[in-house]
């Protein structure tokens, strides 16, 4: 049972921790990008991203997420979204660097989603408010 449980869990262990038992607040963050490459990429997407480069993965990526994206959005926030997928997934290959030492802290990883977030809302208002004055305009112009 425990050797079970090891198993399952140990693709969210950083390499330090399985080679040397070294434990430190980079273990989170590892455990952190591993989260969030399988939210982004699948369940594969982890060992799929150390087949390329970081640039060829993340490239890789916003390809799949701009088709999926573009069935429901178009112009400013599609583009606003592709942004969001293609810094969420730089965060996550950041994360699951092997050296812990490169890692961010988990105060950089807020303030960059915070950013996609005030960019993507700011983005969505504008064409949100664009969309209802239009509509304005054709029950005034229809009056």
């Amino acid at each position: 049972m425990c050797f079970t449980y090891v198993f399952i869990c140990s693709g969210y262990l950083p390499p330090e921790y399985i080679e040397k038992n070294v434990l430190s607040n980079k273990l989170d963050i590892f455990s952190l990008g591993v989260v969030m490459l399988n939210i982004i990429t699948g369940p594969r997407g982890r060992s799929r991203s150390a087949e390329m480069s970081s640039q060829e993965f993340t490239d890789l990526v916003l390809g799949n997420w701009t088709i999926r994206l573009q069935a429901t959005w178009n112009g400013s926030s599609l583009e606003a979204y592709r942004q969001q997928v293609k810094t969420c997934t730089e965060i996550a290959l950041k994360c699951v660097e092997i050296d812990r030492h490169k890692r961010p802290n988990i105060l950089d990883i807020v303030n960059k989603i915070n950013e996609t977030e005030t960019m993507t809302g700011k983005v969505i208002n504008i064409v949100t408010g664009m969309f209802f004055f239009k509509k304005i305009n054709l029950v005034l112009s229809s009056s």
